[in-house]
Protein backbone atom coordinates (compact mmCIF):
# COMPACT_ATOMS: atom_id res chain seq x y z
CA UNK A 1 0.00 0.00 0.00
CA UNK A 2 1.35 3.53 -0.80
CA UNK A 3 2.39 5.67 1.98
CA UNK A 4 -0.05 8.62 1.00
CA UNK A 5 -3.05 6.49 2.30
CA UNK A 6 -1.51 6.17 5.72
CA UNK A 7 -0.92 9.03 8.57
CA UNK A 8 1.61 8.59 11.26
CA UNK A 9 1.03 8.89 15.08
CA UNK A 10 3.87 9.37 17.48
CA UNK A 11 3.38 8.65 21.39
CA UNK A 12 6.00 8.07 23.56
CA UNK A 13 9.11 7.56 21.15
CA UNK A 14 7.39 5.45 19.08
CA UNK A 15 5.25 5.63 15.81
CA UNK A 16 2.69 3.91 14.08
CA UNK A 17 0.87 4.22 11.06
CA UNK A 18 -3.16 4.33 10.66
CA UNK A 19 -5.42 4.73 7.36
CA UNK A 20 -5.58 8.38 6.58
CA UNK A 21 -9.15 8.64 6.42
CA UNK A 22 -9.65 7.82 9.84
CA UNK A 23 -9.90 10.68 12.37
CA UNK A 24 -7.58 10.42 15.31
CA UNK A 25 -8.18 11.65 19.36
CA UNK A 26 -4.87 11.63 21.45
CA UNK A 27 -5.45 11.38 25.41
CA UNK A 28 -2.41 11.60 27.67
CA UNK A 29 -2.56 10.04 31.42
CA UNK A 30 -0.42 9.13 34.41
CA UNK A 31 -1.13 5.56 33.12
CA UNK A 32 -0.02 6.32 29.36
CA UNK A 33 -1.03 7.52 26.35
CA UNK A 34 -4.39 6.06 24.65
CA UNK A 35 -5.34 6.76 21.18
CA UNK A 36 -9.02 6.67 19.89
CA UNK A 37 -9.15 5.80 15.76
CA UNK A 38 -12.52 6.37 14.44
CA UNK A 39 -13.25 4.93 10.41
CA UNK A 40 -15.61 6.61 8.07
CA UNK A 41 -17.80 3.68 9.43
CA UNK A 42 -18.70 2.17 12.42
CA UNK A 43 -15.17 0.60 12.92
CA UNK A 44 -12.86 1.69 15.11
CA UNK A 45 -9.53 1.42 16.83
CA UNK A 46 -7.97 2.03 20.56
CA UNK A 47 -4.29 1.78 20.64
CA UNK A 48 -2.87 2.03 23.86
CA UNK A 49 1.27 3.00 25.04
CA UNK A 50 1.99 2.02 28.95
CA UNK A 51 4.81 1.44 31.30
CA UNK A 52 6.18 -2.11 31.46
CA UNK A 53 5.22 -2.41 34.65
CA UNK A 54 1.15 -2.73 33.47
CA UNK A 55 1.15 -6.55 31.84
CA UNK A 56 -0.23 -6.99 29.00
CA UNK A 57 -1.95 -9.89 30.82
CA UNK A 58 -3.70 -6.84 32.74
CA UNK A 59 -4.49 -4.55 29.75
CA UNK A 60 -6.47 -7.58 27.71
CA UNK A 61 -8.22 -8.96 31.04
CA UNK A 62 -9.59 -5.55 31.63
CA UNK A 63 -10.46 -4.72 28.00
CA UNK A 64 -12.79 -7.83 27.67
CA UNK A 65 -14.54 -7.11 31.13
CA UNK A 66 -15.45 -4.28 29.33
CA UNK A 67 -16.65 -5.71 26.84
CA UNK A 68 -18.47 -8.29 29.17
CA UNK A 69 -20.05 -5.71 31.43
CA UNK A 70 -22.67 -4.41 28.24
CA UNK A 71 -22.19 -7.71 26.18
CA UNK A 72 -22.46 -10.91 29.05
CA UNK A 73 -22.60 -13.65 25.98
CA UNK A 74 -19.88 -12.80 24.48
CA UNK A 75 -17.76 -16.04 22.80
CA UNK A 76 -13.92 -15.83 23.20
CA UNK A 77 -11.61 -17.32 20.75
CA UNK A 78 -7.31 -17.19 21.62
CA UNK A 79 -5.48 -14.90 18.87
CA UNK A 80 -2.06 -15.68 17.74
CA UNK A 81 0.15 -13.07 16.13
CA UNK A 82 2.35 -12.97 13.36
CA UNK A 83 4.15 -9.72 14.38
CA UNK A 84 4.17 -10.16 17.98
CA UNK A 85 4.91 -13.84 18.93
CA UNK A 86 4.67 -13.05 22.59
CA UNK A 87 1.33 -11.04 22.29
CA UNK A 88 -1.87 -12.13 24.73
CA UNK A 89 -4.68 -11.43 22.12
CA UNK A 90 -8.70 -12.63 21.43
CA UNK A 91 -10.82 -12.54 19.38
CA UNK A 92 -14.19 -11.23 21.26
CA UNK A 93 -17.90 -11.70 19.36
CA UNK A 94 -20.90 -10.67 20.69
CA UNK A 95 -24.26 -9.19 18.80
CA UNK A 96 -24.90 -5.31 19.69
CA UNK A 97 -28.35 -4.25 18.11
CA UNK A 98 -29.10 -7.87 16.36
CA UNK A 99 -25.52 -7.61 14.63
CA UNK A 100 -22.41 -9.36 14.73
CA UNK A 101 -19.14 -7.27 16.39
CA UNK A 102 -15.92 -8.55 16.08
CA UNK A 103 -13.20 -6.79 18.24
CA UNK A 104 -9.78 -8.02 17.95
CA UNK A 105 -7.61 -7.32 20.79
CA UNK A 106 -3.87 -7.77 21.12
CA UNK A 107 -1.36 -6.46 23.67
CA UNK A 108 2.67 -7.38 24.10
CA UNK A 109 5.70 -5.81 25.79
CA UNK A 110 8.67 -4.34 24.29
CA UNK A 111 11.88 -2.01 24.89
CA UNK A 112 9.93 -0.80 28.26
CA UNK A 113 6.40 -0.58 27.24
CA UNK A 114 3.04 -2.32 27.04
CA UNK A 115 1.16 -1.97 24.17
CA UNK A 116 -2.50 -2.41 23.25
CA UNK A 117 -4.35 -2.50 20.30
CA UNK A 118 -8.39 -2.94 19.90
CA UNK A 119 -10.07 -2.74 16.79
CA UNK A 120 -14.14 -2.99 16.85
CA UNK A 121 -15.75 -3.28 13.75
CA UNK A 122 -19.55 -5.29 12.81
CA UNK A 123 -20.06 -7.58 10.31
CA UNK A 124 -20.54 -5.34 6.91
CA UNK A 125 -16.93 -4.04 7.67
CA UNK A 126 -15.28 -6.93 9.11
CA UNK A 127 -12.55 -7.56 6.46
CA UNK A 128 -11.26 -3.98 6.77
CA UNK A 129 -11.85 -4.32 10.35
CA UNK A 130 -9.17 -7.11 10.44
CA UNK A 131 -6.73 -5.57 7.77
CA UNK A 132 -7.01 -2.56 10.49
CA UNK A 133 -6.00 -4.70 13.05
CA UNK A 134 -3.03 -6.71 11.58
CA UNK A 135 -2.04 -3.48 10.14
CA UNK A 136 -1.86 -1.29 13.44
CA UNK A 137 -0.16 -4.18 15.11
CA UNK A 138 2.76 -4.33 12.86
CA UNK A 139 3.30 -0.68 11.84
CA UNK A 140 5.27 0.51 15.29
CA UNK A 141 8.32 1.67 15.52
CA UNK A 142 10.68 2.68 17.75
CA UNK A 143 12.89 5.72 16.41
CA UNK A 144 12.47 4.76 12.93
CA UNK A 145 13.61 1.06 13.79
CA UNK A 146 11.07 -1.90 13.31
CA UNK A 147 10.77 -4.36 15.68
CA UNK A 148 12.91 -6.90 16.53
CA UNK A 149 11.46 -10.50 15.67
CA UNK A 150 10.46 -11.76 19.03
Amino acid sequence: MADRVFETCGARGYTFRYPLAWSKEVEESDEGTSIVLQSDGVTFAVVGLYDSSIAPEAVVENAIESLREEHPSLELEELESKAHPQARGFEVLFFSIDVLTTCLIQSWTWDETTFFVMVQTMEKEAEMGRAAFEFLAQSFRLDGVKEPDA
